[in-house]
């Protein structure tokens, strides 16, 4: 055989290219696995920090509770006051027999409408059969809950000083009997998902204003959306409400700093009305 000098060339080529890729792979490998520690290691911070101000938003939460008890007597007394009466009565108002008889038709028909919260709050907590009294009972307990989590919300937004107190006792009363909410809780059949819907509302701004006040952890926005979501699904005009709640909550807290109690409890009721 002659001796190829091109061949021999040609080989050479091939195995310093081999090289260059093996080379190139390492270092793509390298970087990859730097930005993944690095990825790992700011995920780890960020839930520390969300951890941390979590267990803060726990303490202040139990802290209201323990200081507002006659807030939390007078939602109590609202709520029984206004839709007591529906736990009394047996009428299914303005459910249809068709409702009742095949409720999957209508759960699928909620959907097609844009309602899909309210199919998913109804599949959570096992409420695809309906029966009335415990979905009145359950609508009842939500909004209470609803109220109370407004009254925490309007007491942190205005700073915990004691002359906003009439605020974060005057407004849950005043969402809770709102005229967009009187015919809705009519319809036994969704009577629940709404109500929660409304706290998931409540939630969904102060987790959100968490963040964009305060510059808390990015987490508070995501799970704010997430609610904010849900709520808006559940019930349309729920998303006018998440509107009110955001203009409250800046009211109360641009107005507080700069104009006296008054000027800034007259924009917050304003607003929630």
């Amino acid at each position: 055989m002659f001796y190829n000098p091109e061949r021999k060339n040609r080989a050479a080529g091939g195995i310093c290219c081999g090289l260059m890729e093996t080379a190139v792979d390492r270092q793509g490998l390298r970087l990859l696995l730097t930005f993944t520690w690095l990825a790992r290691r700011g995920r780890s911070r960020e839930t520390g920090v969300f951890g941390e101000q979590w267990r803060r938003f726990a303490d202040n939460w139990r802290e209201f509770l323990r200081q507002e008890r006659g807030m939390v007597c007078l939602t109590i007394f609202t709520v029984l006051f206004v839709y007591g009466i529906r736990l009394a009565g047996a009428d299914l108002s303005i459910d249809t027999e068709i409702m009742l008889n095949d409720q999957q038709e209508v759960l699928d028909s909620w959907i097609g409408i844009g309602r899909f919260g309210l199919v998913f709050t109804k599949k959570l907590f096992g409420f695809a059969r309906l029966v009335p009294w415990t979905e009145n009972l359950m609508m009842i307990l939500a909004l209470m809950g609803t109220g109370a989590a407004l009254s925490f919300a309007v007491w942190d937004w205005c700073g915990r000083r004691e002359h906003f107190s009439l605020a974060w006792r005057l407004i849950p009363a005043l969402y809770l009997t709102g005229p967009c909410f009187a015919e809705q809780f009519h319809f036994t059949l969704q009577a629940f998902p709404v109500a929660f819907a409304m706290g998931l509302a409540v939630a969904a701004v102060y987790f959100m204003e968490k963040w964009a006040w305060k510059k808390e952890s990015p987490l508070w926005l995501l799970l704010g959306v997430c609610l904010g979501v849900w709520a808006a699904g559940t019930y349309q005009v729920l998303a006018a409400s998440l509107v009110a709640l955001f203009a409250m909550a800046y009211f109360l807290r641009i107005t507080g700093e700069v104009c006296g109690g008054f000027c800034s409890l007259l924009c917050s009721v304003c607003s929630a009305v």
